[in-house]
C-alpha cells in the first residue's frame, strides 16, 4: 500500500514569521498536536504543541513569538508514491507520531501528512502500528 491512499491531504500550514498564537490556534482548531511550516510552498519545518511549551512558554516567550523561534528544523519526511511500510520504519526509527509527506527532495513541497491516526484506520495494519506506537513510547 502507498502513503498516498492514507495521507491526509486536507492540511494547514503556517509561516514561519507566523505568532506561536497561531499555530496553536490551528492546532485547536484542526485538533491536531503539530502543524507544518512552510514558505514559498516548501516544508520548512515543523511545530508541535510540545515545542510552543519548551521553546516559548518555558523560555519566558510571549504568544507572539514567530514560529521560527519555536519550530522544529529537523524533518523527516515521506513521499507519496513511498511504502506504507517505509514510512511506518520512519516512524519508529525517528520516534515521530507524524510524518510529513513531500513531493521530493528538492523543493519539498508539502502534499499531505501521515499520521499513525491514518495508519490505524487500516485494519491489516493494526499489528504493525501497534509495534510502530510501542516503539515510538519506548515501550
Amino acid at each position: 500500500m502507498k502513503v498516498s491512499e492514507l495521507m491526509s491531504t486536507q492540511i494547514c500550514c503556517v509561516s514561519p514569521d507566523s505568532t506561536v498564537e497561531k499555530a496553536a490556534g490551528l492546532m485547536k482548531s484542526a485538533d491536531v498536536g503539530s502543524i507544518p511550516v512552510c514558505e514559498g510552498g516548501s516544508l520548512m519545518g515543523i511545530i508541535t504543541d510540545r515545542d510552543i511549551v519548551v521553546r516559548t512558554i518555558a523560555e519566558g516567550g510571549g504568544i507572539d513569538a514567530p514560529v521560527k523561534t519555536a519550530m522544529t528544523h529537523t524533518i523527516y519526511a515521506t513521499t507519496p508514491d513511498a511504502d506504507v511500510s517505509q514510512a511506518m520504519e520512519i516512524m519508529c526509527q525517528k520516534q515521530v507520531r507524524r510524518l510529513p509527506v513531500v513531493d521530493g527532495e528538492e523543493n519539498r513541497r508539502l502534499v499531505g501528512m501521515l499520521s499513525m491516526a491514518d495508519l490505524a484506520r487500516v485494519n491489516k495494519l493494526d499489528v504493525e502500528v501497534g509495534k510502530v506506537e510501542c516503539s515510538i513510547c519506548g515501550e
